[in-house]
């Protein structure tokens, strides 16, 4: 270590005792120091609350009467296109007020869930793609 390096550490040595002396000695600065951390871990619980604020904003659609098809899926927990295939195929009820979305009320919803607890109104419905009913041959 030059001389120069050493005279500059010498010089921040005193500065931070002075510092240390002018917010009231060790003691004080211990206790700065604790609440300092006291403070920055309730912003960690802060953000863990924002967190949680952040997923419960994203289930509002819960909590609505009327609901788009894209929340009808995250309420039932499928595609949209399932949902569209449910209204077109199957009967759930839908309504379009001028110049908005197709919507779908939630009450609907549930009651439409409650009558065809196996998503199909009858046991003649159509299967799509690779399906085929039971003792059919293709």
């Amino acid at each position: 270590m030059t001389r120069q390096e050493f005279s500059n550490l010498i010089e921040r040595a005193e500065q931070v005792v002075a510092a240390i002396d002018k917010w009231g000695g060790v003691d004080a600065v211990s206790n700065r120091i604790d609440l300092i951390d006291e403070y920055l871990q309730k912003m960690d619980a802060r953000k863990d609350v924002l967190v949680q604020l952040e997923k419960m904003s994203g289930n509002m659609y819960l909590f609505k009467s009327i609901l788009t098809v894209d929340e009808a899926a995250l309420y039932l927990g499928v595609h949209r296109n399932t949902v569209y295939k449910l209204i077109k195929n199957q009967g759930l009820a839908t309504f379009s007020p001028p110049s908005t979305k197709m919507l779908i009320l939630t009450e609907d919803l549930v009651q439409w869930c409650k009558q065809y607890p196996n998503g199909e109104p009858d046991s003649e419905t159509k299967l799509s793609g690779n399906q085929k009913k039971k003792g059919s041959k293709k």
